[in-house]
């Protein structure tokens, strides 16, 4: 009995010297992260995890000195790519932790999403599009929401080759951000190129807004009775009309003017598409008569629904709709198919008010 004592009484010495070794390791690593050694700090953690994998307040410990040691080489303008990789690493070892050992400060998701945001720059940095996309999404969800995190994610997106996520993130950083302009001309030539007319004309007008490019404009009647004249771009409906009316609204004069001019243009358009268009515009260019009427309208409705004139809008987009499906939009320029897909504009525009 006096053996099988003396057994028990060593065991529970040396149970009880492991404990206060583990414990003043600890101490030590907590002492060094706070007196500004977190490389030292985290080799202590680091050799807690080597004997035990499943040590808590190691792998906690890893992730928050890992943490403050790439945020002071960040300081120092280090190059912390790789660093940051670690820490998110670390730190998603780290969160699952719950609960935290006792006397030990958890890893909450805040810390996690400012490293995944801060590996998601660095990505970025390095042209790494999808990884960027990957860490700042996650950045995101665990609640870093901030206007650059979602401009970012946009260009990643962009770069990526996802036109529509990156649409979506431009759009989230408009709301937290409303002077991008930056971003919005990019995100505007973004969705022109992807023949998004809808998204062009909103990153666009969010541009505007801010700081107009500086075009000179023509009253609405003016235009009217250029467009009786041959023009060698055809597309000047788009480029002209609307930017006029996009920098009236700017100018808080759009609804006023708007609507006084409306029954001039509609008149002159309409001549546009009757039997009998107006002499002064050449028979070579006729074949473009529905193309142009068809593009006027169309912005005519972009810039209705801008101006909260719902009903409006609809009005323009289903005349613009009437067009489209009536087979008469031709141009001697564009193919079949290039004129396929131009007509298919308004009906992304009608399913805005569906």
């Amino acid at each position: 009995m006096a053996h099988s004592s003396w057994k028990t009484v060593t065991l529970a010495c040396f149970l009880a010297v492991a404990a206060q070794a583990c414990s003043n390791d600890l101490a030590k690593a907590d002492e060094l992260l706070a007196t500004g050694d977190p490389e030292g700090a985290a080799a202590i953690y680091q050799a807690r995890i080597d004997k035990s994998p499943g040590d808590g307040a190691g792998t906690i410990g890893l992730a928050r000195a890992l943490y403050t040691s790439a945020l002071e080489k960040a300081k120092s303008d280090q190059d912390t790519a790789g660093e940051w990789n670690k820490v998110v690493e670390a730190m998603e070892a780290a969160i699952i932790i719950d609960p935290a050992p006792e006397g030990v400060a958890p890893v909450d998701e805040a810390l996690l999403s400012d490293s995944l945001y801060r590996a998601g720059m660095k990505r970025f940095e390095a042209k790494d599009w999808p990884g960027t996309v990957q860490a700042l999404e996650k950045a995101v969800d665990k609640g870093k929401k901030t206007d650059e995190v979602y401009a970012t994610l946009a260009r990643a997106h962009h770069e990526a080759g996802s036109t529509e996520d990156a649409l979506k993130a431009a759009k989230k950083a408009a709301k937290l951000n409303e002077r991008s302009v930056e971003l919005f001309r990019e995100a505007a030539g973004w969705a022109s190129a992807s023949q998004l007319p809808w998204m062009h004309h909103h990153f666009f007008y969010l541009a505007e807004q801010q700081k107009p490019v500086g075009y000179k404009f023509m009253a609405p009647t003016q235009i009217s009775k250029k467009l009786t004249q041959r023009y060698p771009a055809f597309n000047m409906v788009n480029d002209t009309m609307g930017l006029f009316l996009y920098n009236a609204e700017v100018d808080n004069l759009a609804w006023d003017g708007l609507t006084k001019e409306r029954e001039p243009l509609i008149a002159d358009m309409d001549k546009f598409i009757s039997k009998k268009p107006p002499a002064a515009f050449a028979a070579a260019d006729r074949s473009r008569l529905h193309w142009m009427v068809y593009h006027y309208w169309n912005t005519m409705g972009v810039v209705f629904i801008y101006l909260g004139a719902n009903d409006k809008a609809r009005e323009w987009w289903g005349k613009a709709n009437e067009v489209a499906d009536s087979g008469k939009v031709k141009h001697p320029d564009f193919s079949k198919e290039e004129l396929a897909d131009q007509t298919k504009w308004v009906e992304e525009n009608l399913a805005i008010l569906k």
